[in-house]
């Protein structure tokens, strides 16, 4: 046997143990072991010889963008979930207060039934804030299924529930669709819920639970603190940054999850990804009513109207339509200190690397179509981000989950087959293009809720 070969052989056993210990520290920060015949019916296992019997699920309506996205609106998709009255299941329930406080929903008056076919297809101008009740509800459930499938789990939990011995009951997160006038959405571990607010602008009132991409940010935020709780307490630098980061690239993956969502962004910009600005502006209908607020505030004290700021920058890439975009060119000597500019960063960066996957990849003609292949580079990069936070430290910082992006590829590979060397070059080299060790703040250790916009 000659060197080389040698070489080879340990290599190979070296990415094996790789592979054992991702998939083991996997399994240590969800607390949950891998269903191996579920798994088997995602991925491939010899011997099952009939379909799975899964439930029978339910068909709701849901706005699959921001509301300003008129051209997308309201679309009806189906669940395939047991779904109950609110709507609720095991994971998630649609509650109007939150127990145990005295916050109530301020808008709806009753939680949503399905009809005699058990869908959930309210009517949005009949009964908007029911309606309000079943999109937020689907949206976190589609968010929350995009991350179980990524992760072959046989059952998710919450944080509040990592600890949970087995047979126990779960505590779903709550969900608060109206929870009151403010410019705001949140996560709050202590009380295991999501609350989405409203505001209103000169008679027009813009409430955040109808944009898709607010509340599967803030469905990023619960995922996160389910994969790396000690993040939580972190609120500055790097570690409060990366909180912020996960949820607005949650948002953009989890669009991208979605096929229709994806043909849409190749007709609307004939495949160049920097001018698909729905897709990486989070916040768009919220961020027109925080300028139009900021104009009229401006107007009644006699000042110029400068409008709101925005975390973009000048170059190739587009401007915002909201309250953040992951399109821009900030880089870590660039960015300020604050944790949506060093979050920008991070976002722009794995954007980069999901705009250089697809311009390697696409092949319409003889490999698959546009939209099915932004549709798998999504999820190839999606991937490579769990990982890369998998293989991290409790509290990690940009440039230890792009090395281990970097090292994941070896692993994704092997059930989405790619060009690993290439791969492997874009993201090492995106990560010096931005300069992603450069970006942060001090760290401060005071626990606070996430998701503030």
């Amino acid at each position: 046997m000659g060197a080389g070969a040698s070489a080879d052989i340990s290599r190979n056993a070296e990415l094996v143990d790789d592979l054992d210990r991702l998939v083991k520290k996997q399994q240590r920060f969800v607390n949950v072991a891998f269903n191996q015949r579920q798994r088997g019916a995602l991925v491939h296992v010899e011997g099952r010889t009939e379909p799975l019997t899964l439930p029978s699920g339910s068909a709701v309506y849901l706005w699959k963008q921001d509301p300003s996205v008129t051209r997308v609106g309201i679309r009806k998709v189906y669940l395939p979930h047991k779904i109950r009255p609110g709507p609720r299941d095991d994971n998630i329930e649609v509650v109007l207060e939150i127990p145990g406080t005295t916050e109530k929903d301020h808008k709806a008056t009753a939680l949503a039934n399905p009809d005699a076919l058990g869908d959930f297809l309210a009517d949005i101008e009949g009964d908007p804030f029911c309606f309000d009740l079943v999109h937020t509800y689907a949206v976190v459930r589609l968010t929350v299924d995009m991350y179980i499938r990524d992760l072959q789990l046989l059952d998710w939990k919450w944080n509040w529930d990592l600890n949970l011995p087995p047979g126990q009951p779960k505590t779903p997160i709550k969900v608060l669709c109206h929870a009151g006038e403010k410019a705001n959405a949140t996560y709050h571990r202590g009380k295991k819920c999501l609350k989405f607010y409203y505001l209103t602008v000169e008679s027009k009132t813009g409430y955040l639970c109808r944009s898709f991409d607010i509340v599967s940010h803030e469905t990023g935020h619960a995922v996160l603190d389910a994969l790396k709780p000690q993040l939580y307490s972190h609120t500055q630098g790097q570690p409060g940054a990366l909180h912020e980061a996960f949820a607005d690239l949650t948002a953009a993956f989890a669009c991208l999850e979605q096929l229709d969502m994806c043909e849409d962004i190749i007709a609307e910009t004939k495949c160049d990804l920097r001018k698909a600005d729905w897709l990486t502006s989070i916040g768009e209908q919220f961020a027109q009513y925080m300028q139009a607020a900021a104009e009229a505030e401006a107007k009644a004290n006699g000042q110029p109207t400068a409008g709101v700021h925005r975390d973009d920058a000048a170059g190739e890439h587009q401007e915002t339509g909201g309250m953040r975009n992951m399109n821009n060119a900030l880089t870590g000597e660039t960015c300020g200190k604050g944790i949506y500019e060093i979050c920008n960063v991070f976002t722009g960066y794995v954007y980069d690397i999901l705009v250089d996957f697809f311009a390697w990849e696409r092949d319409p003609y003889l490999g698959e179509s546009d939209a099915h292949c932004l549709n798998r580079c999504a999820r190839i990069v999606r991937k490579l981000l769990l990982l890369g936070l998998f293989n991290s430290s409790e509290v990690p910082d940009f440039t230890e989950i792009s090395h281990g992006m970097e090292k994941a590829v070896d692993v994704i590979a092997k059930s989405d087959p790619g060009d690993i060397k290439m791969y492997k070059q874009i993201i090492a080299k995106r990560r010096e293009d931005r300069k992603l060790s450069l970006a942060g703040a001090e760290k401060r250790e005071k626990p606070v809720d996430l998701g503030a916009w």
